[in-house]
């Protein structure tokens, strides 16, 4: 009985649709940033801030993008985009930050019991590694994202990176300063009017 019960499990994880995974991050959020000052350097120096991260769906299930931006403190901004591939059921993320301005090698992966990774190959200080995204402690106003490099094919990891997600209240447009590429990507994803 058990085993039958565990093969059920198995097969409705493999054919679930995974479309709507990242759907907790939609809206807005604070983001408190613990991130190494020193990545593959085997240092111990930890830098903080704060961020907000404003997330939109795109049309018809097919991902989201999503911007996180850093206060006064911090000139770090970067942008995600999160493709669902509904044949793999996968997900890749590419990511750009402020740092490069260019688009990193995507992240690819999928959840599975409420926890998704994500890995890809990169490059740190002409070094090829090993990157991977974890999501954990999902629930309706938290969140907790962590990144981990590796220098030996992923037999080994170093955090790098940790970001904690805490919901904000939404709040009315004339309310906040609003975010440029919030706005555009709301515009240029939403779905169109009805006709006439």
């Amino acid at each position: 009985m058990l085993q039958a019960t565990q093969s059920r499990q198995i097969r409705q994880e493999q054919f679930r649709d995974g479309s709507r995974d990242f759907d907790f991050l939609n809206g807005r959020y604070r983001v408190h940033n613990v991130r190494f000052a020193g990545r593959l350097e085997q240092s111990e120096r930890w830098e903080t801030f704060e961020a907000i991260s404003i997330a939109t769906p795109l049309p018809r299930g097919i991902g989201r993008i999503d911007e996180l931006v850093a206060d006064g403190r911090s000139d770090h901004a970067g942008a995600t985009l999160r493709l669902y591939d509904r044949r793999t059921r996968r997900w890749s993320l590419y990511r750009v930050d402020s740092a490069s301005g260019m688009l990193q090698p995507p992240l690819q992966g999928a959840f599975e019991n409420g926890v998704g990774i994500f890995e890809g190959h990169d490059e740190l200080g002409r070094q090829p590694v090993r990157v991977r995204l974890t999501w954990s402690h999902i629930g309706a106003i938290a969140a907790r994202c962590e990144q981990a490099y590796s220098r030996d094919g992923g037999n080994t990891w170093e955090p790098s990176w940790i970001m904690l997600y805490t919901r904000l209240e939404d709040r009315p447009a004339s309310d906040s300063q609003g975010s440029e590429l919030g706005l555009a990507t709301a515009f240029m994803f939403s779905d169109p009017p009805p006709g006439p």
